[in-house]
């Protein structure tokens, strides 16, 4: 028997607490990879050290600590031995103070008897590396885990979001010109796939529930079992789009309640053999790592007759975006926040000088105050785009706000303070649109980044209706010219 093995044997037998495992586990693991030990090479815990500390984003707020932490490497949250449902809220936690372990580039749960290592590299598709106890003794697993500690780029999915997103349009392309009389309404058809472009992103982000007895999401079972007959597709998707638009049950499985105007009409439109099965092909993809600053124009393109020559050529990416949207609306938040944190700074310092739980309590409601009030600054703030397209700069701009509020909540100067949830929301986002088929997509690609922002950052927890109807905030019309009851030409009304 090898050492892998014996590893193997011997953690099968182990049943201790998570605390008593955690670190008696992972030293363990560094023996069986021949890695030294934390104390070994960072006798200061600066860079790769046990129960690190950390400003946690959870609700609760507080000081909180990654297990295992090793930077530029990975950070590792344990549970107690065979609490596989958990691992979930260990990836949250994770994701919730990544940033404050300087965004390592592998994120990993463990409860001894099951692993999951995360990729977490920027702009990439997510990838995940899943194994039980059992498996470690297999060459593959035994590769993973050396990487782990000694190459994490060797776990790099190889494959960016721009790569994804282009396949999931280039999936959609064809699916629409294979779609029978789309020619003659492609806004028709436009907001027919908007709605199975929504339906893949859910099941990927586990908003929807898996087929039965399958790993499969929902939808994607639907696909793959229908994907010869046309009509039993059009009877089941019709199905799962009623219960969307209205909560529900399909195929035994409990479906959430959406609304929000996307499913408000829940017509399945005709589709073909080939069809169906270039959407099985889409329903492969990752739907997560979707890049929705491109894909709103990606697909846009592959619906509207006027632009499929445009295809292949250049569209505007998030760096363009970003030289417009981050001098005009996140440049002026920076010096708020900047301001607002200087001002913060010594009052920290009074607090943590300050000797009676009285002035503790006064000068916490100090921070608080501050800290709140740039939240409400942010939570507040209204973005317009006139000429919105396909929503890709209000997509962005939502992302931003989102980043920045993060990073208020989890600011150091904040902790151990009760920590409130993201309140940033699409709602904030407003946009005019004159061609039909952009403007079905861009409340669509707002929605959908808003809930892969979420589910990035481990909040992706929602009250349902889970989407809210936006037809006001982004509207079809000309921003420059209206008319009005006698068909005179009049100045239209922005309402953001």
């Amino acid at each position: 028997m090898n050492e892998y093995e014996n590893f193997v044997q011997h953690w099968a037998s182990i049943e201790l607490t998570e605390r008593q495992s955690a670190q008696a586990h992972f030293e363990a693991v560094c023996r069986l990879l021949k890695h030294p030990l934390p104390h070994e090479i960072d006798p200061k815990g600066e860079f790769f050290a046990y129960e690190y500390g950390v400003v946690k984003g959870d609700p609760q707020g507080g000081r909180g600590y990654a297990d295992v932490f090793y930077k530029g490497h990975f950070a590792i949250e344990y549970k107690r031995k065979g609490r596989y449902a958990d691992l979930r809220s260990a990836y949250v936690q994770l994701q919730q103070y990544r940033e404050n372990l300087f965004n390592p580039p592998l994120l990993v749960v463990c409860d001894i008897a099951h692993w999951e290592i995360h990729t977490n590299f920027p702009n990439t598709e997510k990838r995940v590396y899943k194994f039980t106890n059992a498996e470690i003794a297999l060459t593959h697993v035994q590769r993973w885990l050396h990487h782990l500690f000694y190459a994490p780029e060797a776990l790099h999915p190889d494959r960016n979001t721009a790569q994804v997103t282009q396949d999931a349009a280039d999936a959609f392309q064809r699916i629409a010109e294979n779609m029978r009389g789309w020619e003659a309404d492609p806004e028709r058809i436009a907001h027919f796939l908007t709605k199975l472009i929504f339906c893949l992103f859910a099941e990927d982000v586990e908003l929807l529930p898996h087929f039965p007895n399958s790993a499969k999401g929902i939808f994607s079972g639907i696909i793959d079992q229908t994907r010869t007959d046309p009509a039993m597709f059009r009877q089941y998707v019709a199905q799962l789009f009623h219960a969307m638009a209205d909560g529900g049950n399909v195929l035994l499985q409990k479906i959430p309640y959406f609304n929000g105007r996307l499913f408000e009409n829940v017509q399945v439109e005709e589709v073909q053999a080939e069809a169906l099965l270039q959407l099985a092909n889409a329903a492969n993809l990752n739907w997560a790592s979707i890049e929705l600053a491109i894909f709103g124009t990606l697909f846009e393109r592959s619906l509207d007759p006027r632009k499929r020559a445009q295809l292949g050529a250049h569209y505007t990416n998030r760096d363009d975006i970003l030289l417009i949207v981050e001098p005009v609306l996140m440049q002026p938040l920076r010096r708020e926040w900047d301001a607002m944190r200087a001002q913060a700074v010594p009052i920290r310092a009074a607090y943590d000088m300050a000797e009676t739980p009285r002035a503790k309590l006064n000068r916490q409601n100090e921070l608080l105050a501050l800290r709140d009030q740039m939240l409400t600054r942010l939570r507040t703030i209204k973005v317009l785009d006139p000429a919105c397209g396909s929503g890709n700069f209000l997509y962005v701009a939502l992302n931003l706000l989102l980043d920045m509020e993060k990073e208020v909540i989890n600011d150091p100067l904040f902790t151990p303070f009760p920590s409130p949830p993201p309140g940033v929301h699409p709602r904030q986002l407003y946009g005019m649109e004159i061609e039909p088929i952009a403007h079905a997509l861009a409340s669509i690609v707002v929605w959908i980044g808003y809930i892969q922002w979420r589910q990035n950052n481990g909040y992706l927890h929602f009250t349902e209706p889970i989407l809210e109807p936006n037809g006001h905030n982004i509207r079809l019309m000309d921003a420059i010219l209206a008319y009005d009851a006698d068909g005179n030409p009049i100045e239209p009304e922005w309402e953001a």
